[in-house]
């Protein structure tokens, strides 16, 4: 059934600036991986305008070619980097908001907005490691405990290599034999073979 006062929204999402600047959401957008209007503030556009660097250049230029092939648009409708614009431009077009980390769920929850963290969706993508997996790394420095050694899978998983600290600057094969869930995701152990 029709109704004249139907809401319509004007956008789908809306990136928020530590997002923006990490990059990761540009790519997964110009890969079609998320369809719908998508906003960008345009203080956070002009800030890259403004800064300096190689990563922020690449950016920029990630930035206005979603800009141009229309899957990004810039609005005016959120200024700086306040969470309060976003919740407010969130309930008023029915949006959701696109961050880099946790935020403070409860301003979010009680207001009824939604949201969802690149973070959040970086960990469910990762692939899990078990023991006996064997994986391929370069270990690059010592670790804690005498002879250990320290790499990183391609997802910035930390690996402690058992006698790896002789290996540093080399690639080795090491079998997992070990895991734990850290705050900043899971930390595995292993042995080369």
């Amino acid at each position: 059934m029709f109704s004249l006062f139907k809401k319509t929204s004007k956008y789908d999402f809306i990136i928020d600036e530590n997002a923006v600047f990490d990059q990761r959401i540009l790519k997964v957008i110009a890969y079609n991986f998320i369809s719908g209007k998508i906003a960008v503030p345009n203080y956070i556009y002009n800030e890259l305008k403004k800064a300096e660097g190689e990563r922020n250049k690449e950016t920029l230029i990630m930035l206005d070619n979603l800009i141009k092939k229309g899957r990004v648009e810039l609005t005016n409708e959120v200024e700086g980097n306040n969470y309060h614009h976003y919740l407010k431009f969130c309930k008023m077009h029915n949006s959701y908001l696109i961050t880099l980390g946790e935020i403070e769920k409860r301003h979010f929850m009680y207001n009824k907005v939604k949201y969802f963290s690149v973070e959040q969706l970086s960990r469910l993508l990762s692939k899990s490691y078990y023991i006996g997996d064997r994986v391929e790394i370069y270990i690059v420095k010592k670790g804690k405990e005498k002879t250990q050694g320290v790499g990183y899978l391609c997802n910035g998983s930390i690996v402690v290599v058992k006698d790896g600290e002789k290996h540093i600057g080399n690639k080795v094969d090491v079998e997992i034999t070990g895991s734990i869930k850290t705050s900043m995701g899971t930390m595995y152990f292993g042995e080369i073979v």
